[in-house]
């Protein structure tokens, strides 16, 4: 304070009664208009009477003193501000590592100090609403009030803001436009704390009775505060029945201000009791709802570390007598425990810690448009060995997405993942959440083109729609990349093993998808571990086709071999008696052995060349129904399914001759091999049956109709009727039918008359299909594929020769195919029976096999007469001899193959190769008796000379 001299110094004029008044206003002093704040605070004087140096110095060391929490309360405050400004948009808030600094500068305490600043609403809102929308609009707290109440419930949400807890109310979370009741039921859902405003406009009102009822059936923690007084009556009823087992805390006693009332309630430590139980429970059962309102999305289970934490949770909750786990959360958790962990993702997340809540909310909105995520919070079980859990889900993933920030990049954890998802010619996907020094990305994504999610105003749903789409691009080849991947590092940890080799139709959709990916370019290319292993299977497959071929070929050398060989030891001693050629006789036994091994390898043959045809037809059915159990392939979706069949028709050759689709509705989608030229083939309208085939370009663009076909019923189809019948995972093998072949036809839009159309045996298939399912397992149609019959008899032509005839058979008793060719069909479609072939070699070998069966046959051989292999047919007065084989394998083939052999064109062969065998011996036996003479007179001539 001043003196009067002093005063009267800077008043030269002043009298003693302005003076009185100057102190009476306490203008002498500095301490009777101060303010309190200021009063508080430790003071630096700088008065006359101090020392100015030292008063500095100690100035100065106030301003060091808890320096980083002013600068951040100067930072935080600013942001907070500008939020505020600009209408609390969500672009403003803070997320990340920023977000986890402000969060811990917010719960910093100075228990035995006074804070250098104090902290305002600003801040506490702020950091507060920044964490809400990093957990998606989860919360701690659900603020339940009518709008009479409204200024208690301001009073009460900065109350539990100040302590750092995340608060939903429905004046700061309904935007305009927004569904108020579903707004105000997601926030129950989303809230670990039902916190309610009891008062009598509450207690009176249809939406504090909704909240209160809804929150209770979710088993929610109700923490009920009587913010005014009410009559009991009110209290009747279902609201008595809600709220009668939890404890209310009152407000209305006492006259102290409503802060200071909360701050001696118990509402606190109501919330933090059991804060960890019950914010699983509010997190299961947020995840049981979205798979319940998404129709059971699987891509939505648990599984993994999160599944044995729900199982322990489930327990555990089981056994409270309050907040038990509802029924969505049972059967979510049992549906996760049903369902087989998933073999392969749509998308692994690399990420820092410091991005956690991105990560989140990245992971649960993938999930939601039904991508199935690998997330190291949900997938690494505890007491794993966490690197190999890492490496094995990048494996198992088609995409690797990596969040970009500066702890990202500096993390030694996210350059691991990177250095192996590059190493697996992953496809790479960057999303920037933070600026970074572009310097320092990994040289493998610094090539990456990145989302950035600070963009478009930092609008979350824009910049994941680009990311969405960015995923979804080309999911065939990346889907086909991480499958080959696997199968390719799986066979290069157990040495190379042949046993591990692709076969059948994962080879040719192997073969198919590296040829496309080579022509297109596509990215990401085959690693060398994939070609090696493609390149191995087919040379493994090569060699065993053709050591098939070779065995039928050394069995017919066999035959001659033995005869030889019998020659020798027979012939051979006979020659030195004056009849014993004439008495040679190869026996009927040796005859039936030779017989019984050539026709082991005639059916290995034909059964190993059928089985790799098959499973190459197969191929396109395995492909189809694994892209729509995956959900990558939409059926009902005409342009697209038009596209893929025809981009996977460039890749159909023999023994394809047609691949299709058809749906539930009655609608088919196929592509067609004619004479060399591709037909696009539709039934576009499930009520207009009308079989409809059209020239196309290469690019599968329509040109020009082909041809049409009347009364095409798609779900009546021999193919569709089959594997719709059986309704399994497994190809299903048709019985042969006719396609059309129509001669000299105009190109026409036209229905045809059947009458019209003409067939031949070239016009005859078979159908490979099976039945497809989307991802929730609902039947969605049936995928096949068609070979001609062609094939399969010159196959069989092949396998025999001149001296053999091969017939194969239904267990139906319908033929199949036969070598020589007759006819299997006739001209109704009808089939033909091998008990009534017009061939008689075939009618009377079936009806010797089975002369009871009415046509119908069994391939077991105990069911057969005991004449496998002997000359049983006599036909024309020859005699046959004849094998049995079963035809059967994991497409669910089941053919029986009758193969005969001509008794007097075997022996005829037996004879002239015996003529020539014994000429060969006795031009030996000569020859090694001129030259003994020779020797013996070369002997006696030198014994002479001696």
């Amino acid at each position: 304070e001043i003196s009067r001299d002093t005063w009267q110094q800077r008043n030269p004029s002043g009298t003693d009664e302005q003076w009185e008044t100057y102190k009476a206003a306490g203008k002498h002093s500095s301490y009777p208009n101060m303010h309190p704040i200021i009063q508080k605070i430790n003071w630096v004087h700088f008065r006359e009477t101090d020392d100015f140096e030292q008063s500095f110095v100690g100035l100065l060391k106030i301003f060091q003193l808890c320096a980083d929490y002013v600068r951040q309360h100067t930072v935080l405050l600013n942001q907070a501000l500008t939020w505020q400004q600009n209408k609390k948009q969500r672009k403003y808030l803070l997320a990340g590592e920023p977000l986890q600094q402000a969060q811990d500068w917010l719960h910093l305490e100075f228990k035995d100090t006074q804070p250098p600043c104090c902290l305002t609403d600003f801040h506490c809102e702020y950091i507060t609403e920044s964490s809400k929308n990093a957990h998606n609009g989860k919360t701690q707290a659900f603020l339940a009030y009518e709008h009479q109440d409204l200024e208690t419930m301001v009073e009460v949400r900065r109350f539990l803001q100040r302590d750092g807890l995340t608060v939903w109310s429905g004046q700061t979370d309904i935007a305009v436009g927004d569904d108020a009741e579903a707004a105000i039921s997601e926030g129950i859902e989303n809230a670990d704390n039902v916190v309610t405003l009891l008062s009598p406009a509450f207690l009176t009102s249809e939406s504090g009775q909704y909240k209160l009822t809804y929150a209770a059936s979710l088993n929610k923690r109700i923490i009920p505060i009587i913010i005014q007084p009410f009559q009991p009556a009110l209290l009747a009823g279902k609201i008595w029945t809600t709220l009668k087992s939890f404890q209310c805390i009152d407000l209305t006693v006492g006259n102290n201000p409503i802060t200071q009332r909360l701050e001696d309630s118990k509402l606190l430590k109501q919330i933090r009791d059991d804060a960890a139980y019950v914010a699983t429970h509010k997190t299961l059962l947020v995840q049981a709802l979205k798979w319940e309102h998404q129709n059971q999305n699987p891509c939505v289970l648990l599984q993994g570390f999160a599944l044995s934490q729900a199982e322990a949770w489930l327990k555990t909750a089981e056994t409270r007598k309050s907040l038990k786990p509802t029924k969505q959360q049972r059967e979510f958790i049992r549906a996760s425990i049903q369902t087989p962990p998933i073999p392969e993702f749509d998308v692994f997340l690399s990420y820092s810690r410091e991005n956690s809540d991105t990560a989140n909310k990245i992971n649960d909105a993938l999930q939601q448009q039904g991508k199935r995520t690998w997330f190291d919070q949900a997938n690494i079980p505890e007491g794993a060995d966490f690197q190999a859990e890492i490496y094995q889900g990048i494996e198992a993933s088609d995409n690797f997405v990596f969040i970009l920030s500066p702890a990202a990049i500096k993390s030694p954890h996210c350059k691991d993942e990177v250095d192996y998802a590059t190493s697996l010619n992953k496809r790479c996907t960057t999303i920037l959440c933070r600026e970074v020094d572009p310097s320092q990305i990994h040289p493998a994504l610094a090539k990456i083109q990145w989302i950035d999610f600070t963009q478009n105003d930092a609008d979350f749903s824009t910049n994941f729609n680009q990311l969405v789409r960015t995923l979804d691009t080309d999911r065939d080849h990346v889907q086909s990349h991480t499958k080959c991947s696997q199968r390719a590092l799986t066979w290069e940890e157990n040495g190379r093993s042949d046993d591990l080799l692709l076969r059948g139709a994962e080879l040719a959709i192997a073969e198919k998808w590296q040829q496309q990916t080579i022509a297109d370019n596509k990215q990401p290319p085959l690693t060398k571990l994939q070609t090696d292993l493609i390149a191995a299977s087919r040379q493994k497959i090569n060699a065993e086709e053709a050591r098939a071929k070779q065995r039928v070929a050394i069995m017919r050398r066999q035959l001659k071999a033995t005869i030889v060989a019998s020659v020798f030891a027979i012939g051979g001693l006979g020659i030195f008696g004056i009849t014993g050629w004439l008495s040679f006789n190869l026996s009927k036994k040796d005859v039936e052995d030779i017989v019984q091994e050539w026709n082991v390898a005639i059916s290995q043959y034909v059964q190993q060349t059928l089985k790799t045809d098959f499973q190459e037809i197969a191929a396109f059915s395995n492909f189809v129904a694994d892209r729509v159990r995956r959900g990558s392939l939409d059926i009902d979706n005409p342009e697209s399914l038009q596209s893929y069949i025809w981009e996977q028709s460039k890749w159909m050759n023999d023994p394809v001759t047609s691949i299709y689709i058809g749906t539930e509705e009655g609608k088919f989608t196929g592509v067609s091999n004619t004479n060399g030229e591709r037909h696009l083939n539709l039934v576009v309208d499930a009520s207009d049956p009308t079989w409809r085939s059209y020239e196309v370009n290469n690019q599968g663009e329509i040109l020009a109709p082909f041809t049409a076909r009347s009364g095409f019923y798609t779900r009546e189809r021999q193919w569709y009727e089959q594997a719709f019948a059986i309704q399994s995972r497994d190809l299903s093998v048709s019985s042969l039918y006719k396609t059309v072949v129509r001669a000299n036809e105009e190109p026409s839009p036209e229905n045809i008359d059947p009458s019209s159309v003409v067939s031949n045996e070239n016009a005859v298939v078979l159908s490979l299909s099976r039945a497809l399912y989307d991802p929730s397992d609902t039947f969605q149609g049936v995928a096949g594929a068609d070979l001609y019959l062609s094939k399969i008899i010159t196959l069989l032509s092949n396998a025999g020769g001149d001296n053999t005839s091969i017939f194969i058979v239904e267990s139906s008793g319908n033929l199949v195919a036969s070598y020589p060719e007759v006819p299997i069909i006739l001209n109704q479609d009808q089939r033909i029976k091998a008990t009534a072939s017009e061939n008689p070699l075939i009618r009377n070998a079936a009806l010797q096999l089975w002369p009871d069966s009415s046509g119908d046959v069994s391939c077991t051989l105990d069911s057969l007469p005991n004449m496998q292999g002997k000359a049983g047919i006599m036909l024309d007065g020859s005699s046959y001899f004849f094998q049995v084989n079963h035809l059967q394998d994991e497409i669910n083939l089941d053919w029986c193959m009758v193969t005969l052999f001509a008794e007097d064109k075997v022996m005829a062969e037996i004879q002239k190769s015996y003529r020539l065998t014994v000429a060969l011996l006795v031009s030996a036996l000569v020859m090694a008796g001129g030259l003994g003479i020779y020797v013996y007179r070369t002997i006696r001539l030198s014994a002479d000379f001696e």
